[in-house]
């Protein structure tokens, strides 16, 4: 905390003007008030929503995910902020989102009772974090939830741990010595069965271990003496501090920890970062980095926006193993199946690529995987309106749900676009490009390339720009207006559509229709009017016969009056 928050300490305060506290939260365990923020018991007196109680009561009934959620949720409205934007810290330069929400710095500077601030390399302050000192307030939120459930749930854990440490005093109560073998033995034993859980006590010890001044500072030398950095992951936390925080130089590093809840910073140059097993959070900065993730290794948390960089799994780890998911709270994760391993990108939900460049395999068998490849399969749509621009390069294969939807497809990417239900504006980019309307009014722009446009039923407007595009019109699509003067760009008639069933006008206002017959199906051109050419070059149906379009312009020749 000493890195992120100003010297004055405002955290220790005095509550005043108490309210009364009812049996039932009385018998709720109870925090001390921080800062700008009452005690629990208060502050659940004050709330008469009762959201608050009952998100206590959550924390208390639940267990996993779930638990670790209503603990989130909880910490947001005991010091509340549940109401404030979680996007409302974002950095004002390169950075982004990389606090992912607001409500844990704000949070933060509740209990702390005084505004964070950061300093840019050029002096200016900003009050919203950017790269590295996100990391550090986002592993001081993760401390604070720790410290939390440990101090709902685990206080007499914590005793019951510590009774099995043995000082020895002289004459003068003076300590001597520190016995740990008792304590260590215990861990080793339920570290057997319970290897992450057991990680996670030592932990907690320590940190209690950490306020309890000078006989807490030899006890955790003696568990450091104890320890082995070259054991597994036990002894290697017991030879570790707390946690770890390593930071790289300027030039090419090779960034290493072991077991524990550890915090690695690249720097610049072109550095890898091997977090090892326990909870961790890297960050490579500038340069081409690579983030190596093992078997066993636990939660790795990757920010980094910056480079060329890759994520390299290792032994026993191929693509077979991993599940990618965009999950409710914006953020990618790479899952390996069947383990509770799992790496996180904390930049995916504030910026359009993810904050790795490729994933590759330690089996050759398998090659890279490009990083756009993944971001494009997991574009999250609603029901509702969504506006979504696509990756600028690789492959984009986005459906779209229901609702009036505006989608961009990648400057340099194909694009597979599919609107779904509703009103859509479908956009494609330079190359070849699917796009799709489904049913609703429609607008559908190729752009460059050779396109294939199907607007689906509604009452529809496409435009294949350059490039030879295709337009596909169905039985039963209703209306279908193209303008489209550049390339060699032709209409196709689905399955139910014949020479025999259309009639082809150019009618009052000078544009060239195409009916279905015994139907109220029309194709428009709306190009006729304005040149000598029909915005399509050629006709073709089902059955593979084909009408070209100066056929159908020489037999529309209208005669006036006139000379």
């Amino acid at each position: 905390m000493n890195d992120v928050w100003f010297d004055v300490d405002l955290a220790k305060t005095i509550e005043t003007d108490l309210v009364e506290v009812n049996d039932v939260i009385a018998n709720l365990p109870n925090l001390a008030g921080f800062g700008n923020v009452h005690s629990l018991h208060q502050a659940m007196a004050l709330d008469t929503s009762g959201e608050l109680q009952d998100l206590v009561e959550q924390v208390i009934s639940a267990s996993g995910a779930e638990q670790n959620d209503a603990l989130t949720q909880m910490i947001y409205h005991w010091t509340g902020v549940e109401d404030i934007d979680p996007n409302s810290r974002t950095a004002d330069r390169m950075y982004g989102n990389v606090i992912g929400d607001a409500r844990k710095l704000k949070a933060l500077e509740e209990l702390m009772g005084q505004e964070w601030l950061g300093t840019w390399c050029g002096g200016d302050r900003d009050r919203n974090p950017h790269g590295k000192a996100a990391l550090i307030l986002l592993k001081a939120f993760d401390d604070l939830q720790l410290y939390i459930k440990d101090k709902l749930f685990d206080d007499n854990n914590n005793d019951n741990l510590l009774s099995k440490i043995r000082i020895s005093t002289n004459d003068e109560g003076e300590l001597t010595e520190v016995h740990v073998s008792t304590f260590i033995n215990y861990l080793e034993f339920e570290y057997a069965d319970n290897p992450q859980q057991t990680l996670n006590q030592l932990r907690q010890v320590k940190i209690a271990l950490l306020k309890l001044g000078d006989v807490g500072k030899q006890t955790l030398a003696a568990l450091e003496q104890a320890g082995d950095e070259d054991g597994n992951a036990l002894a290697q936390m017991l030879a570790r501090d707390v946690y770890l925080h390593l930071i790289g130089t300027d030039g090419n590093d090779i960034l290493t920890s072991g077991s524990g809840f550890d915090v690695l910073e690249g720097g610049n140059g072109d550095d890898t970062l091997n977090a090892g097993q326990g909870n961790d959070k890297v960050t490579g900065g500038a340069g081409n980095d690579i983030y190596i993730f093992n078997l066993g290794d636990g939660q790795l948390e990757i920010m980094d926006a910056n480079g060329y960089d890759g994520l390299k799994f290792g032994e026993g780890i191929t693509k077979d193993d991993i599940t990618i998911t965009q999950e409710a709270d914006g953020f990618v994760y790479i899952r390996i199946n069947n383990t509770t391993d799992v790496v996180k990108f904390t930049q995916a939900s504030t910026t359009s690529t993810l904050a790795i460049d490729y994933i590759y395999f330690a089996d050759n068998s398998h090659s890279r995987i490009d990083a756009n490849v993944i971001l494009a399969s997991l574009k999250t749509l609603t029901e509702g309106n969504d506006t979504l621009t696509a990756n600028k390069d690789g492959t984009n294969n986005i459906q779209a749900l229901a609702g009036d939807d505006t989608i961009t497809g990648g400057i340099d990417a194909r694009n597979n676009i599919d609107g779904g239900a509703d009103d859509d504006t479908l956009t494609g980019g330079s190359y070849a490009d699917s796009l799709i309307g489904g049913q609703g009014n429609d607008t559908l722009n190729g752009g460059n390339g050779d396109d294939t446009l199907n607007a689906g039923q509604g009452n529809d407007k496409v435009t294949g720009g350059a490039g030879n595009d295709i337009y596909i019109f169905n039985l039963g699509d209703g209306q279908l207006e193209i303008m489209d003067a550049n390339g060699y760009d032709g209409l196709k008639f689905g399955e139910g559509i014949t020479k025999d069933d259309i009639t082809i006008t150019q009618e009052a206002d000078g544009f060239v229709y195409i009916r279905i017959n015994n139907t109220t199906d029309v194709v428009k051109f709306t190009q006729a009017s304005t040149t000598s050419t029909l915005a399509i070059d050629y006709i073709y149906f089902a059955d593979n016969s084909r009408i070209r379009a100066n056929a159908i312009l020489v037999s529309l020749k209208t005669l006036t009056e006139g000379d």
